[in-house]
């Protein structure tokens, strides 16, 4: 009667572990091919000029794009309508009639990542490249209009108030303080002060 019942529970074992190791071998394929996310790229949007009719550039494949007229107050791609592809590019045709407006904002974000935002301005504000190891920033804007400067990777304020001032020629210059350089990967954000709307972003390059 004992060797019976050591038998049995032998067998009931023997079909636990026998059980265990199915599913363990049925679960395994399911993990080796699960996929891999692709790593998070930052947003960059292509320049903008007034009369465009295509808002584009790249960011991390399979994410989705969000796309405003801040001045307009319209919504041009939000939710799953714009989806950056395989290799990482996005594009999007304006409605028709419509098309990039002088002194207009737009602004660009990833739907995965809403703090990754890019903000770009229609109009004569402009911002020359800004490289890696570079101590000085200048650009184009409205003669006698001031130009607010932030560092927001660093969360630094570089320019307010009347810091730095549009020439009569229109052009700007902003040098930063002794010991200082701009930062690769690094976002700047600068907008005219009498048009806070005017927002432009810059990130730092190699």
């Amino acid at each position: 009667m004992k060797k019976q019942n050591l038998l049995k529970k032998a067998g009931v074992a023997f079909v636990a572990v026998a059980t265990l190791g199915a599913s363990v071998s049925a679960v395994a394929p399911a993990i080796a091919s699960a996929s891999v996310q692709p790593a998070y790229v930052n947003l960059s949007v292509n320049k903008i000029a007034i009369g465009d009719t295509i808002i584009s550039g790249t960011g991390t494949p399979g994410d989705y794009i969000n796309i405003n007229d801040i001045t307009g107050k319209k919504v041009f791609a939000t939710g799953d309508d714009l989806k950056i592809d395989a290799s990482g590019h996005f594009s999007l045709q304006l409605p028709a009639g419509y098309a990039v407006q002088l002194g207009h904002t737009y602004s660009v974000s990833d739907s995965f990542n809403l703090k990754d935002v890019v903000y770009s301005f229609a109009g004569s504000f402009s911002v020359d490249t800004v490289k890696n190891g570079r101590t000085t920033i200048t650009g184009k804007g409205i003669p006698g209009h001031y130009i607010n400067i932030n560092d927001v990777t660093s969360k630094k304020v570089l320019a307010t108030g009347n810091d730095v001032k549009v020439d009569s020629l229109g052009n700007y210059s902003y040098t930063l303080p002794a010991g200082q350089t701009f930062i690769a990967g690094h976002k700047l954000i600068l907008s005219d002060s009498l048009n806070l709307r005017s927002l432009i972003q810059v990130i730092v390059s190699n």
